[in-house]
């Protein structure tokens, strides 16, 4: 069974729920050129949008002006207000999805301990080595024989290499880096 409260600061106008989904609730619009509250709006479930780091936000309007809100912490904020401000500045997903803000998979925390939660090091290392834009590179000797494959210049550049220098050669810009050619395989 799905519990619904108001969000704090917006109450009348929108309503959160214990699943992570937000409404807006039936009410009457005040009409400024007749002064009274003469229209009449059905309530809805509110669209979200992804954030750029996964996590959902929905746009609340109060007063003519929008804002922009993480999900997650308005179930927080509704259903488990922080005790403690000082201490707990972040909200932990347990199963590690951004975008699940169901009330039992959400967690008051230090930034420590979210830093440190579940696999989420091994998961930024990956991504630091194999990110959107990386792209395998070959480094070869200077007759053309292959030595190794890198994940990413980024990756060489953990072994010694400027990202920069293997980069250059990748484009074309230079010929040889560090004694070795290099060339971004496709």
């Amino acid at each position: 069974m799905e519990h619904w409260k108001a969000i704090p600061g917006y109450e009348g106008f929108y309503e959160v729920s214990d699943l992570g989904r937000i409404r807006s609730i039936d009410r009457f619009i005040y009409n400024r050129w007749s002064g009274k509250n003469d229209r009449s709006v059905k309530g809805k479930i509110r669209k979200t949008e992804e954030a750029h780091d996964g996590y959902r936000r929905v746009r609340l309007l109060r007063n003519g002006k929008t804002k922009k809100y993480f999900v997650h912490r308005l179930v927080m904020n509704a259903f488990k207000p922080n005790p403690n401000p000082e201490k707990y500045t972040q909200i932990n997903h347990k199963n590690e999805i951004t975008y699940d803000n169901r009330l039992d998979n959400l967690e008051w925390c230090t930034q420590t301990y979210n830093n440190n939660y579940g696999d989420r090091i091994a998961k930024q290392a990956k991504a630091l080595v194999n990110g959107k834009k990386a792209k395998p590179v070959g480094q070869y000797t200077l007759d053309g024989r292959l030595v190794k494959i890198w994940p990413s210049t980024r990756e060489c550049e953990r072994h010694g290499f400027k990202h920069s220098g293997v980069g250059a050669c990748c484009l074309g810009k230079w010929p040889t880096y560090k004694g070795y050619k290099w060339k971004y395989i496709k």
